[in-house]
Parts: structure tokens; sequence; C-alpha cells
């Protein structure tokens, strides 16, 4: 929508002009929905907000619009969590939330797609923006978004984190510094692996890496880049291969440099471990004053809620007594940290000897 677009719809301030903007909004964006529905949803749930902070506050109404346009939909567009997770957003404050579960029952297993109510909490957001900044952002400008969208991220993935199963791969044990890529491709497969026993949903798809451990996978051997995952391209996550054809690898340029995560994540919403149920994704909290230096900063806020699909498990007592209890860990993701991570800079610029096919094979059969 174009800025005369706003300009015709609001005139002033008056409550009038306020529903005739959010109706404009609706009808545009109810065309654009088959394009992308989860967006559009988001951006009808944030748009009445957004006006009433506005008109309390006394902004431009050409400026409330560029607000939604240019922060909300950039946050939106530059969210990678949902490569990881589900994304299921909510229609009101509390909804419902979906997942798939496997259950044994007398030898037999079935699945079945659970319901859970939901509620949307709110989270500050640590980013600002000053009104010198909010009056020059222009359609186009899609920095303010895109730091925004990394802060959810950042929020989700430390979830991940918090909820996975630890594990540790201690690069001591390996004799050689050019096997370490070796023992990572094989510890990662041996994960993945697991990950789908454990769910029985599907084998671990996806790892997300930070730049230490991405150099660890430097060999030309190890990543493969897969032609339907190379726009898979974020600020701060980018797709940067496929190992065994199967696991689809993300250097994130925030992750700490010993940590992996690995995970599974299905082609539904529903097939996943995390459901991640934004209400309005991003939210202004008005206009607020710094004290020290009087400068006028506007903040901001998500409103979202989580369902977390962790595993359950029952125990018989000795007198028939049935107890049914929550792991504490999430069996969709692991955490792996590593440990006396070679130095590969420095063997590069050495005069090593370069691994050849038959000394790389060998090395799997013996790196465990």
């Amino acid at each position: 929508m174009e800025d005369n677009e706003y300009d015709s719809i609001l005139a002033d301030d008056s409550t009038e002009s306020t529903e005739k903007f959010i109706q404009k909004v609706s009808d545009i964006l109810e065309e654009q929905e088959a394009k992308d529905p989860t967006k559009i949803h988001l951006l009808k749930n944030t748009t009445r907000h957004t006006e009433v902070m506005r008109v309390e506050n006394s902004i431009p109404s050409t400026k409330g619009a560029e607000v939604i346009d240019a922060i909300i939909s950039s946050a939106l567009d530059n969210q990678p969590a949902k490569l990881f997770v589900g994304v299921q957003p909510l229609t009101a404050p509390v909804g419902t939330t979906y997942s798939l579960n496997y259950e044994s029952k007398d030898e037999k297993l079935s699945l079945e797609v659970l319901s859970h109510a939901t509620e949307a909490t709110s989270r500050k957001l640590a980013h600002k923006m000053t009104m010198e900044d909010f009056e020059s952002i222009t359609s186009d400008d899609s920095q303010h978004g895109i730091e925004i969208a990394n802060e959810i991220y950042q929020g989700i993935r430390n979830d991940l984190m918090r909820i996975a199963q630890k594990q540790t791969l201690d690069f001591a044990n390996i004799r050689k510094e050019q096997f370490a890529c070796i023992a990572l491709i094989t510890t990662l497969n041996k994960v993945a692996n697991n990950i789908g026993k454990d769910t029985r949903r599907g084998v671990g798809n996806f790892v997300i890496l930070s730049e230490t451990m991405l150099s660890v996978l430097t060999n030309e051997r190890a990543l493969e880049i897969d032609e339907a995952h190379v726009d898979e391209q974020y600020p701060y996550v980018k797709y940067v291969g496929t190992i065994s054809g199967t696991i689809k690898v993300y250097h994130d340029l925030t992750l700490e440099d010993d940590k992996i995560i690995i995970g599974y994540k299905g082609t539904s919403d529903v097939d996943t471990g995390y459901v991640y149920a934004p209400y309005t994704p991003v939210i202004t909290t008005g206009i607020t004053v710094n004290p020290n230096t009087f400068e006028s900063t506007m903040g901001f806020a998500t409103r979202a809620g989580l369902y977390i699909n962790q595993p359950t498990e029952e125990t018989t007592s000795e007198d028939g007594l049935t107890t049914t209890t929550t792991r504490e860990y999430c069996n969709y993701y692991v955490v792996l940290t590593c440990e006396n991570v070679p130095d590969l800079t420095k063997s590069e610029s050495s005069d090593s000897p370069v691994v050849d096919d038959d000394l790389f094979n060998e090395a799997l059969k013996v790196i465990i």
C-alpha cells in the first residue's frame, strides 16, 4: 500500500478515521492472503494495536502505516525460526495448538493429533528506535525488522537449547586434525538417527552450528549444496549445505562457538517438538523519554504462546499403580557441546598431507 493511500484514509486522528484505516488495511490484506496466509494473518492481528498506539502517541497517520509495512513485514519475512519449529498463529490471546504424538498400546503404535490450550504472553524486546529513526523510516527499510526478527529467533533458539537433550563430543580423542571433520559428520549422523528412534517420526533433518564448528566441515566431501534450499538465507542464519543428502546445515552467526543444535521438523507445522504460536509478533510499547539524554524512543514487544512436545513415560509400581511422568527434555532436539576443537586454520597453513579417499573411508570405520 502506498503512502498516499493512507493519507486519503486518515486525514485526522478521529475514531472514524481509525476504523477506516483498519478496514482498508484488512481489505488489502485479504487480497494478499492467498500468497502468504500466515504472514497476512499475523499482520491482521497487529493492525488494530499499532493504530491504537499511533493515536495515543500522536504519531502521523502515514507513519503508523510505515510501521506496519516496514517493521512488521520485515520481522516476519526475516524470521528463520520457521525452519526449525512449527509456527501456528493464534487468532485470540488464548487459542489452540496441535502436535503429533505416537502412543504405544498393547505393543501397537498409534499416531494421534493432540490439541493444547495455548495462551499468548508478552515479552519486552531490547530493540528500540529513536523518534528520528522512526520519522525517517521508509517502506523499503528492513533493518529494524531484521533486528527484531533476530531477537525473537534467539529467544526461540535458546528455548530449544534449554529443552534439548545434552551430549558432548570431545575432539581430544581424535588422533589427527584431518579426522575432525569425519568425527563430526559421524557424530551428527548418529545423533540424527537416535532422534528418529526416540520420536518415531523421522531422523534429525537439520543442524544449526556456529562459525567455529562450520570450519570443521571445510572438507569438500562434507557438505553438498541442495538447490531446493539455497534460498533459505536470512541475515543471521544461512543455509550452507546438506550432510548425507538429508541433514540440512545452517550457519547461525550468533550461536555459541562450541554448540551445535540437531533437530527434526516435519513438513507440517504440527510435526515438531516445539510450536511457536504468535498472536501479535511485533507490537509497539509506546514512546518513552530517556531521563538522562531526554531522547524520545519507541520500544517494542512480542506476544506469543508456545507448546513443547515433551514425551511422557508410564511406570507401574509393585502394587499395580500406574504413574505418568514427563521427561525433562524434548526428544526432537539435541544440543552437542564440542570440546578441544582443533585449530583448523593453523593446520591448513601447514604442509600436512591431504587425506586421500582410502584414508578417509578407513577413518570412518575407526572413529566412534
